[in-house]
C-alpha cells in the first residue's frame, strides 16, 4: 500500500497521512518565534521532519500555496516561508514530493469553495472522523487529507516511481 502524506502549509501547518483505509493527522507543527516586535507562528522544520520519518511515506503532496491580490506582504512571505520549509524537510529526507496549486486540487476533487467545504467532504468520505474533524476551525487537517487523496487519485496512477 502506497503511503502518501498531504501537507497544508497554510496559518496552521497540517499534514495528514493516508495509507489505505488508514489515516492519521499531525497538526502540532508550530513554534512561536519573534519576528520584528511581535510573536508569529510559524512551521517547525524539526517537528515537520519527526512526523515524515515516523510514517515514512512514499510520496508527499505539498499544496502550492500562494499570495492573493490585496493580501499583505507579511501574510505573503508567512506562507511562502511555509510551504518552502515543507519543501526542504521532503527533500532533506530524500522523500518524492510534488506540488499542487489550491484550483487544481480543488477542481479535480470536485469540492466547492470556501473554508468549510473540505472539512465537510472529508467528513462525507470519512465519517468516522467526525471527531477529529468536528470543529470547524480543523479545516486544515481537512486540506491535508484531501490533497494526500489527490495525490492517490491523480499523482500515483501515472508517476514514473509507482508505475
Amino acid at each position: 500500500m502506497t503511503r502518501i502524506v498531504g501537507i497544508d502549509p497554510g496559518v496552521q501547518c497540517a499534514l495528514a497521512l493516508l495509507n489505505g483505509a488508514v489515516v492519521e493527522f499531525n497538526d502540532n507543527t508550530m513554534v512561536k518565534v519573534k519576528r520584528g516586535a511581535s510573536q508569529k507562528k510559524e512551521p517547525e522544520a524539526r517537528f515537520i521532519a519527526n512526523a515524515l520519518r515516523r510514517w515514512a511515506p512514499d510520496l508527499v503532496i505539498i499544496e502550492k500555496v500562494h499570495g492573493f491580490p490585496g493580501e499583505s506582504i507579511a501574510a505573503v512571505n508567512q506562507f511562502m516561508r511555509a510551504r518552502g520549509i515543507c519543501e526542504g524537510v521532503a527533500a532533506g529526507l530524500g522523500v518524492p514530493y510534488e506540488l499542487v496549486e489550491p484550483a487544481r486540487w480543488y477542481k479535480d476533487l470536485k469540492l466547492r469553495r470556501g473554508d468549510d467545504a473540505s472539512r465537510l467532504r472529508c467528513l462525507e468520505l470519512w465519517p468516522a472522523l467526525a471527531g477529529e474533524l468536528e470543529a470547524k476551525n480543523t479545516h486544515n487537517k481537512a486540506d491535508a487529507l484531501l490533497l494526500a487523496l489527490w495525490g492517490q487519485q491523480f499523482v500515483i496512477p501515472g508517476h514514473p516511481l509507482f508505475g
